[in-house]
């Protein structure tokens, strides 16, 4: 007989913060994320809830928050878990005295205790990149998306960034970026890794003339880093498919 449904609810939620709105799960461990809270009286900065499953009951565990969370962070916009590792991005963050430039933070859990390890931004970091706005995890190696990141001339085509842990720095890998980007292609908007092996949707590409039917790119790592392997489009796209997203 199947348990009956539990609703999670972080233990201070208010209107408005959207919690749930992502969520990611390894094992017995949940995080359910709630991008426009309002820790500490900062508007839609943002926060996360651990909770841990105990036999058929989940309960919580932990509340993350960004050490230097600011209003308008969203962080939580998007969660990765693997193990004891979570990744929070917050595609609202300010850095460098420029706008909406985005962060991701991670954090490590040590027993039943979190706490923050680092913050990770891009390294060529520019105003409404949103860089966090999509994150994914794979062991030590994460892959953050900035859908709207520059890239040439090409607004809002969308980057990606790889990084790999050395024990507990985060180290920069590369920048992936589509071998055709577009202008508005959005390329970033969401994003998997396992092991060698990275997906990142672009779901405003144009293909074929069919507008914003949307493609996928698929990226390998080798020795010499990350290179695209394959760009993955649907047989019978049309416009507006946003496939990708």
């Amino acid at each position: 007989t199947l348990a009956p449904p539990q609703r999670l609810v972080g233990s201070d939620a208010s209107a408005g913060d959207y919690e749930g709105s992502s969520v990611a799960i390894d094992g017995n461990t949940l995080v359910v994320a709630a991008p426009f809270a309002a820790p500490m009286g900062r508007t839609d900065a943002g926060a996360a809830y651990v909770f841990v499953r105990n036999g058929t009951s989940w309960t919580q565990q932990a509340k993350l928050i960004a050490s230097d969370g600011r209003n308008g962070d969203n962080f939580g916009t998007r969660a990765a878990i693997r193990g004891d590792t979570v990744l929070i991005g917050a595609p609202g963050a300010d850095s460098f005295g420029r706008n909406n430039v985005g962060a991701v933070y991670a954090f490590v859990r040590s027993g039943t205790s979190w706490s923050q390890q680092a913050k990770l931004v891009a390294f060529d970091a520019a105003s409404d990149d949103q860089f966090g706005f999509a994150v994914a995890l794979d062991g030590d190696v994460a892959v953050v998306a900035a859908r709207s990141a520059d890239v040439g001339s090409r607004k809002d085509a969308g980057a990606a960034y790889a990084f790999a842990r050395r024990g507990t720095m985060w180290m920069p890998q590369g920048k992936l970026v589509a071998s055709d980007d577009g202008i508005n292609d959005s390329f970033g908007v969401g994003v998997a890794v396992s092991g060698d092996t990275a997906i990142i949707g672009a779901d405003f590409a144009e293909i074929a003339g069919k507008t914003d039917a949307g493609a996928a790119y698929v990226f390998q790592r080798g020795p010499m880093g990350w290179s695209q392997q394959a760009k993955l489009v649907a047989t019978d796209g049309q416009a507006n498919d946003w496939f990708g997203r």
